[in-house]
C-alpha cells in the first residue's frame, strides 16, 4: 500500500473520528480495542494472569513484558498504569487525535478484565495526546 495514500487515509479518518459524537465514537473504537488487544497485549495479559499467584506478581511479570510502560499496585482494588511514550501504531502512523485515547482505555479495560477476572473501570489520568508527559490510567475494581 502506497505510504502516501495511507498517511491521507489516516488523516481523513483523524478528523472523522474527532467529528463523531462520543457514543459514537465509543461504538467504533470499542471494536478497535478489541482488535487490538487480541493482536498483541491481550494474550500476554491472559498467559501472566494463569501463573501469578498475586495482583503484584501479575503486575511485575506485566511490567517485564512491556518496555515503556510502568504498573504499580496503588490500592486494594487499584493498579495505576503509566505509559512513557505512547505506543499506539495509529500514533505512530501519524493520528493524532485525543479520542485515540479512549481506544487506549478500552483495551486497557479488556486486558485487564481478563487478567483479573472481574469487571474494572479505566480512569484517564494524564495522556501524551491531550498534552501530557506521559499517559497515566487508573485501572479500578
Amino acid at each position: 500500500m502506497d505510504s502516501e495514500f495511507l498517511q491521507t487515509w489516516l488523516g481523513g479518518f483523524s478528523a472523522g473520528l474527532d467529528a463523531l459524537d462520543p457514543d459514537a465514537a465509543d461504538a467504533l473504537l470499542a471494536r478497535c480495542a478489541h482488535a487490538c488487544g487480541e493482536s498483541f497485549p491481550l494474550p500476554i495479559y491472559r498467559q501472566a494472569a494463569q501463573t501469578a499467584l498475586d495482583v503484584d506478581e501479575l503486575i511485575r511479570t506485566l511490567s517485564s513484558r512491556f518496555p515503556n510502560t510502568r504498573m504499580e499496585h496503588t490500592a486494594a482494588q487499584q493498579i495505576t498504569v503509566v505509559y512513557t511514550r505512547c505506543s499506539c501504531d495509529l500514533y505512530a502512523s501519524g493520528v493524532r487525535s485525543p479520542r485515540l485515547c479512549r481506544c487506549s482505555a478500552l483495551s486497557l479495560r479488556e486486558c485487564w478484565q481478563a487478567a483479573l477476572g472481574t469487571t474494572v473501570t479505566i480512569v484517564p489520568r494524564s495522556t501524551i495526546l491531550n498534552g501530557g508527559e506521559r499517559c497515566v490510567f487508573e485501572v479500578n475494581w
